[in-house]
């Protein structure tokens, strides 16, 4: 009888590790709710197609100077927080691994746009330069990334990037 006692002790036990009975993990459940207040780029739309990461974890397009793509952002603001604000900007990479700084992809603001609300979709109509800020051409191979960054009322901040290669 001891024995049948044991064994079926023994077997509860395992079955309580195997099936998630003693998951308990106070850090972990602090982590996921300090990540659910942190406001997302939900989805980054060009020209109506939703830009999914390829196999290096990257949301590329390819796109030819002179090209209009037309970006559709959603963001959401995260758990017990508004929108505050959409950083907007764009970097320019060139084969020699020599970038630019940041700047605003629209030239006439700050890169920054006030929003608001739990929910907010951002358009934006971008037309691939044919050249940079000093005047040089863009060839096939350059990369243009575009990124998007949305701070909440709790000051967390969510990040999403396209980069935008250059073709002929």
């Amino acid at each position: 009888m001891n024995k049948i006692y044991y064994l079926l002790l023994i077997g509860f036990g395992l079955s309580s590790c195997l099936s998630g009975g003693f998951d308990e993990n106070e850090q972990l459940d602090e982590l996921n709710n300090e990540l659910a207040k942190a406001p997302k780029v939900e989805s980054i739309s060009v020209n109506g197609a939703v830009v999914e990461r390829n196999q290096q974890s990257r949301r590329v397009i390819e796109a030819k100077t002179g090209d209009v793509l037309n970006f559709d952002v959603k963001l959401t603001s995260g758990k017990g927080a508004t929108l505050e604000e959409l950083e907007f900007f764009r970097v320019y990479y060139y084969l020699e691994g020599f970038q630019e700084d940041p700047k605003p992809v629209d030239p006439n603001t700050q890169g920054v746009y006030p929003i608001s609300g739990a929910q907010f979709d951002f358009t934006y109509s971008y037309t691939v330069p044919e050249e940079d800020d000093d005047g040089f051409h863009f060839d096939p191979g350059y990369i243009i990334q575009v990124y998007c960054r949305a701070k909440n009322s709790l000051g967390n901040y969510g990040y999403k990037a396209i980069e935008i290669h250059i073709v002929e």
